[in-house]
């Protein structure tokens, strides 16, 4: 997948949200524990709720990247976590320790003096 389209998915979804607020309708985002507690009986939900939990919930803005790219290869899980996809992904900036969670330069690096 190249940045083109994941720049039409990202615009498809903004207009759909957009849509479905016009319309009145409620948008609710769940956490993976949430979601898991709504559908007990769901296994790919539970491994979900696990890796998110795991990884350290949401307390940065790349949990995704960090279960897709999880090290825990002793994990009875590893093989049916979520965000497979991301795996081999280059980490994303604001990741890196030069930038904020936001995405913002932090500290300059040596080509920037």
């Amino acid at each position: 997948m190249n940045q083109d389209q994941i720049d039409r998915m990202r615009e498809a979804g903004v207009k759909a949200r957009e849509e479905r607020k016009a319309r009145g309708e409620k948008i609710e985002r769940l956490t993976p524990a949430e979601k898991a507690k709504r559908n007990p009986n769901s296994r790919s939900l539970a491994v979900a709720h696990h890796c998110w939990d795991c990884s350290g919930q949401d307390a940065d803005p790349k949990v995704n990247w960090r279960i897709g790219n999880c090290e825990i290869k002793d994990c009875a899980l590893f093989l049916w976590r979520p965000h497979q996809r991301l795996f081999g992904v280059p980490l994303p900036k604001c990741l890196s320790a030069d930038y904020d969670p936001l995405g913002r330069l932090v500290s300059p690096t040596v080509a920037d003096r």
